[in-house]
């Protein structure tokens, strides 16, 4: 199977239709059942098609042809069963009502890229979280709002248990004034901003809970360490060239790999699908976990023909003094050249993109 990879953004823009039908879904903590009021949420999203091309390298991100629905889901205090609606896209369009929505804080609203089976297409999930009341309102989900929802996405499974309501007291704007503030923490030696998708939700979900809803001070605690793959390619025919990915939802894409030796780092500690893909031999997936502050070493040998063989190697924790991975090299061979040429220098870093974004690093010819 084949991915077209783009840039895309994700948009959801909430209005508020009419608040006309009492509904008793709320405990309270003293256990009297209120009457909620209820609103509908006018839901659009758009686009997940292809939208940037910056000076000599092309954006792209997430197999979009294969994203053919959306599933939107919408929870929180008060919320007695979570509102799940499926919407179709195409070309990277959709737009829905969510109707009967109670109003209150702290709504997780929840967007997850699908394909034609219905399952979710890795990395193709974010969040954000919004208060709902009488009017008009507006939610943005990107991935910058995404660790603010991931946040209260664990508050709102241990509230449940527990019988709390931190996922509804907690205030939203202390909570994404430190997901920025975590964003502009620059570890030694490391430029650039770090992708959303590595702070880390429970551990400050569970310094809330320990504080009993106040809102952390910004550490680096809280910024889990990216892994890194090392990759070795062998066997390509003269002329052959090959893409390799990780479908995590940080690092980036590597495209017209030749014989040699590579670098993809900042890849989002976890379970991850490695990719390789070419014009001559299709495509080859296998699945490794990336730790934290890991290197993981692969070696792909093909034939000239056909892949003869995926080598993983043991994992390789980061030991010693060693807290962040120091910068990468740029992602191009550092032993028998590609026939693209390679850069003469590493590229300034490219400002992350929101929504379903991931970075394709290509060299215009």
């Amino acid at each position: 199977m084949k991915a077209v990879f783009t840039r895309s953004s994700l948009l959801l823009a909430l209005a508020m239709v009419g608040c006309v039908t009492p509904t008793p879904l709320w405990d309270t903590p003293a256990g009297h059942v209120a009457e909620q009021e209820t609103g509908a949420l006018k839901v659009e999203l758009g686009a997940f098609r292809p939208k940037i091309t910056v000076s000599s390298f092309q954006a792209q991100a997430l197999p979009v042809a294969t994203i053919t629905q959306a599933r939107l889901t919408v929870r929180g205090h008060g919320i007695a069963t979570p509102l799940v609606m499926t919407v179709p896209v195409s070309n990277g369009i959709a737009s829905a009502e969510i109707q009967n929505i109670p109003v209150g804080p702290n709504r997780l609203i929840t967007a997850e890229g699908l394909d034609t089976n219905g399952s979710v297409v890795p990395g193709a999930l974010i969040r954000a979280i919004a208060t709902v009341q009488r009017g008009a309102g507006i939610v943005s989900l990107t991935w910058h709002s995404t660790p603010a929802g991931s946040v209260v996405e664990r508050l709102l499974e241990s509230d449940l248990a527990a019988g709390t309501t931190l996922a509804s007291s907690v205030s939203a704007n202390d909570l994404q004034a430190l997901v920025l503030q975590l964003l502009s923490l620059q570890p030694p030696q490391v430029a650039g901003e770090w992708h959303p998708s590595l702070i880390k939700a429970e551990a400050i979900a569970a310094r809330i809970r320990a504080s009993n809803g106040a809102i952390p001070a910004a550490e680096q605690a809280f910024i889990a360490q990216p892994a890194t793959l090392h990759l070795q390619i062998k066997g390509l025919a003269v002329g052959r060239t090959l893409k390799a990915r990780v479908n995590d939802p940080a690092s980036r894409i590597l495209v017209d790999l030749g014989n040699g030796s590579y670098q993809l780092p900042s890849i989002t500690p976890g379970t991850w699908t490695m990719v390789f893909e070419s014009p001559d031999f299709g495509v080859e997936s296998a699945e490794a976990i990336f730790g934290e502050g890991a290197s993981r070493s692969v070696v792909v040998d093909y034939s000239g023909s056909e892949l003869a063989t995926v080598d993983f190697g043991p994992e390789a924790t980061a030991s010693g003094g060693v807290s962040w991975p120091t910068p990468a090299p740029s992602p191009w061979p550092t032993s028998t050249p590609s026939p693209t040429p390679a850069p003469t220098s590493t590229p300034a870093p490219t400002p992350l993109g929101d929504a379903f974004y991931n970075l394709l690093i290509r060299f215009d010819q």
